[in-house]
């Protein structure tokens, strides 16, 4: 029976968090130390040999050690090949697409009012702030039966003006509606399609926060969208975003229920440095405390540094011709 994603993941962890244990060297060394003081401590020349051969012994030892931990090495190099075989078939049979938009992470309290304390902490009147494929997510296949989004909408309303970009314009103007009429002419909404980004302003954005999103796509298609979000920020701009890390082996079995996406915290860093951004923070928080689901994102940058000319705020309503 072919193992699960989670499993292969729990296989390889545990690998990994043995190493360090497995490893003789400082036992060794010290056992090595020892036989050399007895030799030290004595002037019988004779047997200087045998305690010579001691010392090789332990040393044969060491390199017998380290031959197995190398072995562990490449057993944990094929259990990732195996991963990622695994995730290639299910790519290949189109298990999972752009529209597989399934269940959200459940988050509790604590933790939200961690990621809105995150986003808030990056957006600035002084600079326009976007919040990509904001949108209300169906729970269950009945039909109508939707959530509100998560409350990523307030920490943000500082960012002057707000851009909401989502695939439905009708809903992302249901969304502003229990705001102020003069908060919502701030508002600019845009409905993109076939992910085109092109129609939005380009080196612009303060911040831009792509929120439970990029979960659910391919690599390919998420390493597309990142490239696309650094022409958009402008020097020093931050992009915060969610993903999911294979490397948790409790995330890796949402991946097992085709409810996310493959990607491991290893391989978007790699890509974000990659494409050209600079890393403040790559976080994983477990959302409960029997750490049954956990919600990862990451906080990158495009390098430089932010600057704008606004002085004040503007405040005002904004009258139509």
């Amino acid at each position: 029976m072919m193992p699960t994603l989670a499993e292969l993941v729990k296989f390889k962890n545990d690998l990994r968090d043995t190493i360090d244990d497995l490893s003789l060297e400082s036992e060794v060394l010290e056992k090595t130390r020892l036989v050399d003081t007895i030799k030290c401590r004595h002037e019988i020349t004779n047997y200087h040999q045998d305690i010579e051969q001691y010392v090789q012994e332990y040393q044969n030892l060491l390199v017998k050690n380290n031959d197995i931990i190398v072995l562990i090495k490449q057993t944990i190099e094929k259990i990732e090949n195996d991963i990622n075989l695994k995730i290639q078939s299910e790519l290949d049979e189109n298990k999972f697409t752009e529209n597989t938009i399934r269940q959200l992470l459940s988050t509790n309290q604590e933790i939200e009012k961690i990621i809105q304390l995150r986003i808030g902490g990056y957006s600035d009147w002084r600079f326009p702030g976007l919040q990509l494929h904001c949108r209300y997510t169906r729970i269950n296949p009945i039909p109508n039966n939707f959530v509100e989004p998560k409350d990523r909408i307030n920490p943000m309303v500082a960012n002057d003006p707000l851009y909401l970009v989502g695939p439905d314009i009708d809903e992302l103007n249901e969304m502003i509606n229990k705001y102020p009429g003069a908060y919502q002419q701030r508002v600019r909404l845009y409905e993109v399609k076939k992910r085109d980004l092109s129609i939005l302003p380009h080196a612009q954005f303060g911040f831009i926060l792509c929120w439970d999103f990029l979960n659910h796509l391919p690599l390919s298609v998420v390493e597309w969208y990142l490239k696309s979000m650094l022409t958009l920020l402008r020097p020093g701009g931050v992009l915060l975003f969610s993903y999911t890390n294979g490397n948790i082996e409790t995330s890796a079995s949402f991946v097992d229920q085709q409810r996310y996406c493959w990607a491991t915290d290893t391989t978007i860093k790699k890509m974000v440095v990659d494409l050209g951004f600079e890393i403040i923070n790559f976080i994983d928080l477990a959302t409960n405390d029997n750490e049954l689901t956990w919600v990862s994102w990451a906080e990158i940058k495009r390098p430089g540094e932010l600057a704008s000319v606004k002085r004040a705020q503007a405040i005002g309503q904004v009258l139509s011709k």
